[in-house]
C-alpha cells in the first residue's frame, strides 16, 4: 500500500506538474467515460432569472464558483453552493442570526411548503432513491460514532454527537413532535451500535436502515410501526447529513477528501450528492417554486439526478 503522507509531501514539491492521486485519475476517467458515451455534460445548471436583487446576485456567484470547481472536486462545489444557502436564508430570515435556526425555518417553513406540490415530492423522492451507500454511512458515523450507549439519544455528552441529535429532535424544544424518530435511533444504537471492527453488523446494517428511513413512510421494528412524515426526512437530510457535513468541511474536521488513502469513487458520489442535494434546496428558494415555474424546475431536477445516478451507477453508490 502506498504512503499518502509521502505522496502528499511529493505532490506539494512537484506542484504544477503533481500526479493525481489514484481516487482522482479513476474520477477523471469516469467523467470522460461518460461524456463520450452520453455526449453530455456532467451536469446541467438551472437556467436563473435576471435580477438587481443584492442577495440574489451574491448567490448566482456562488453557484458560478460551484459549477467552475465542480467537473475536478465536488467537495468544493459542496462548500460553495451550501455558502449560497447560508446567505440567502439570512436574506429570507434577516432578523434570525444562527445559521442553525434559518437552516430549521426553511425546513419547516419553506421546503415543508414547496413539498406538498405531488410533482416536486416525486423529484426529491428519486434523490433519496439515489442517495449513495456511503452518504448514509456518513450520517451513521456521526450519529453513532461517539454514541454513548449507556445514555438516551436525548443525553448525550459528546459535543457534536449532541448538537446533531438536538437539531434532528429537540427543534423549537418539542420532543413530542420527533419521537418517533428518538425511538428509532434509539433501537440503531442498542440493535447495530459502532464498531469498525465489526463493520458488516453495525456499521453497513445500521446505514442501511437509515437509507429505509429516507426512502419509506412506514419502519416496522420489533412489531411496532413508526410513522416517517416527509419533514422528518428533510430534517434528517439537510440537518442530519449536508448541514453536519458543512460544520465538519468549515471547521477542519478530516483530511482533504481526495487527498487519501481512503478516497474512492464511493467519496466522490458522496460529495457529489452533497452538491446535488443543496443545488436544489437553494434553486428552490431563490426562484420562488410556484405554479409558473413548476415544469421547469422539476424538469431540471430530474435531469441533473438521472445524470448523477448514470455517472456513478449501481456498482458505486450501493458499495
Amino acid at each position: 500500500m502506498e504512503d499518502y503522507k509521502k505522496l502528499r509531501l511529493e505532490y506539494i514539491n512537484n506542484w504544477p506538474n503533481s500526479i493525481p492521486f489514484q481516487a482522482e485519475n479513476e474520477y477523471y476517467k469516469l467523467i470522460e467515460e461518460y461524456k463520450r458515451t452520453t455526449n453530455k455534460i456532467i451536469f446541467n445548471p438551472y437556467k436563473y432569472n435576471y435580477s438587481i436583487d443584492k442577495e440574489y446576485n451574491t448567490v448566482i456567484s456562488f453557484i458560478i464558483d460551484s459549477l467552475d470547481v465542480m467537473p475536478k472536486y465536488p467537495n468544493f462545489a459542496f462548500e460553495f453552493i451550501f455558502r449560497g444557502i447560508d446567505t440567502y436564508s439570512e436574506k429570507i430570515y434577516s432578523t434570525t442570526e444562527q445559521l442553525t435556526a434559518r437552516i430549521q425555518n426553511l425546513i419547516d417553513n419553506e421546503f415543508t411548503s414547496y413539498l406538498n406540490n405531488d410533482k416536486l415530492c416525486t423529484v426529491i423522492n428519486e434523490l433519496y432513491k439515489v442517495m449513495p451507500n456511503t452518504t448514509c454511512q456518513y450520517l451513521y458515523s456521526r450519529l453513532y460514532g461517539k454514541f454513548d450507549t449507556i445514555k438516551d439519544v436525548y443525553s448525550q455528552t459528546d459535543k457534536k454527537t449532541k448538537q446533531l441529535f438536538t437539531r434532528l429532535l429537540m427543534r423549537s424544544n418539542n420532543k413530542a413532535k420527533y419521537s418517533n424518530l428518538a425511538q428509532i435511533f434509539g433501537f440503531i444504537a442498542s440493535q447495530y451500535g459502532y464498531d469498525r471492527s465489526k463493520y458488516k453488523e453495525t456499521i453497513r446494517n445500521g446505514s442501511r436502515l437509515l437509507y429505509r428511513i429516507f426512502n419509506e413512510d412506514k419502519i416496522d421494528i420489533s412489531g411496532i410501526t413508526y410513522d416517517i412524515s416527509f419533514t422528518d426526512k428533510l430534517n434528517l437530510l439537510i440537518g442530519g447529513v449536508l448541514f453536519t457535513m458543512r460544520n465538519d468541511r468549515a471547521h477542519g474536521d478530516g483530511i482533504s477528501s481526495f487527498k487519501s488513502s481512503l478516497a474512492s469513487l464511493k467519496t466522490y458520489a458522496h460529495n457529489y450528492y452533497c452538491f446535488l442535494c443543496c443545488y436544489i434546496f437553494l434553486t428552490l428558494i431563490m426562484e420562488e417554486f410556484s405554479e409558473s415555474n413548476e415544469e421547469k424546475l422539476t424538469a431540471n431536477f430530474k435531469d441533473n439526478i438521472t445524470r448523477f445516478s448514470e455517472i456513478f451507477g449501481n456498482k458505486i453508490l450501493k458499495q
